[in-house]
């Protein structure tokens, strides 16, 4: 799944990140530099997209990365999974419905939109690299979401206290596998779990200053964020403490700035979602259902800025008249939000799309 994320981020103008004079690096070398002085590199994601899980694999297949990183840490693993997960990464022949469970049954399970996300791109390419690494090098993948059994929820009330208190099983995962054996780890989690010194933290843990605490050194923290014209050659990774956002606030309604809060930016160009299929097997569905059903009363509905985006990936400009008349004829199967469809619009550098967007979602409302 997608997590839509609507910041409001006063920038102004990059060009002057830029007036101080720097070499441009490599961002994969400038990641495992910090190692140097950091046992833990945490990566602010937007989840499933594209761009993003390739420079993952990029680092990951990185001959330096392989000798200097022991664990990689996914949010979107449910860590009840945890020794299915270690089996099939060292390269045990473990059946698929098996290893699915690790990112299907986690607690963002009625989040997701089909069953090929980064999490599972990555799990299934780890392997694959580690099959080719000596003993010493292997990379384990530790499963940071919380133990949830789907198969035990009985009533909504048992399910919510493992959503509730996700941060604080990320920072007790983290610091029981990690800090708590000397290892080295890259983290992966979305960029709202992962700022210093958060006014407003997610679960009401600030993950990164409770890691902190434990650690001799800093932790990095580097964000991805959007495509900027005047950022360029991409790929690039701009530290905050060279340039002039430093003070400016992460949030218009936060009184944190980014010197505050995380170390880097990230720009890998232009972005876009993993084209994932929606679900679309019986069983797959007959799940989801009873999952939605049980915490909400209702089926499951897929979000529409998930299935606006597969149309427009799929069909282009098109794609829009063929989202809302999919939307009309089967209204139960998508969650209709007016929000999530103009954060699509906002999100889209094609004009033309942005605008038959805005002028559907106007027809649609007559």
């Amino acid at each position: 799944m997608r997590y839509p994320v609507l910041i409001f981020i006063l920038l102004g103008s990059f060009q002057s990140i830029f007036s101080q004079s720097h070499e441009l690096k490599n961002p994969v070398n400038q990641i495992i530099e910090a190692y140097d002085t950091s046992s833990i590199v945490a990566f602010g994601e937007r989840h499933d997209i594209q761009e993003i899980t390739e420079f993952y694999l990029q680092l990951f297949r990185d001959t330096s990365f392989q000798k200097t990183v022991d664990d990689i840490v996914l949010e979107l693993g449910n860590s009840l999974y945890q020794e299915t997960l270690d089996r099939y990464i060292q390269g045990e022949n473990i059946p698929y419905e098996e290893v699915r469970k690790v990112w299907f049954n986690a607690t963002n399970s009625l989040l997701q939109f089909g069953p090929g996300g980064s999490t599972a791109i990555l799990i299934k390419n780890i392997r694959l690299i580690n099959e080719k690494l000596p003993d010493e090098h292997k990379f384990r993948v530790i499963a940071a979401d919380p133990p949830v059994d789907w198969d035990q929820i009985k009533e909504a009330a048992e399910f919510w206290p493992y959503l509730g208190r996700r941060d604080r099983h990320f920072a007790t995962v983290i610091w029981d596998e990690v800090i708590d054996k000397k290892r080295k780890a890259f983290v992966i989690m979305g960029r709202r779990h992962l700022f210093r010194k958060d006014p407003k933290p997610v679960n009401y843990i600030n993950l990164v200053d409770l890691l902190e605490s434990r650690l001799d050194s800093p932790i990095t923290i580097v964000h991805i964020d959007s495509n900027s014209e005047l950022v360029d050659p991409k790929p690039q990774l701009i530290k905050i403490a060279n340039s002039s956002i430093r003070h400016q606030k992460v949030y218009s309604d936060f009184e944190l700035t980014y010197g505050e809060a995380i170390d880097a930016i990230i720009y890998l160009g232009p972005l876009q979602p993993i084209l994932i299929e929606p679900f679309s097997a019986q069983k797959d569905l007959d799940l989801l259902n009873q999952r939605s059903q049980l915490l909400g009363e209702k089926n499951f509905q897929f979000n529409s800025y998930d299935y606006l985006n597969y149309f427009i990936q799929k069909y282009g400009l098109e794609g829009v008249k063929r989202f809302y008349e999919f939307l009309i004829k089967n209204p139960e199967i998508i969650d209709y939000n007016e929000v999530l469809v103009k954060m699509v619009a906002n999100d889209s550098e094609d004009q033309a799309i942005k605008k038959q967007i805005l002028e559907s979602m106007r027809l649609y409302k007559m």
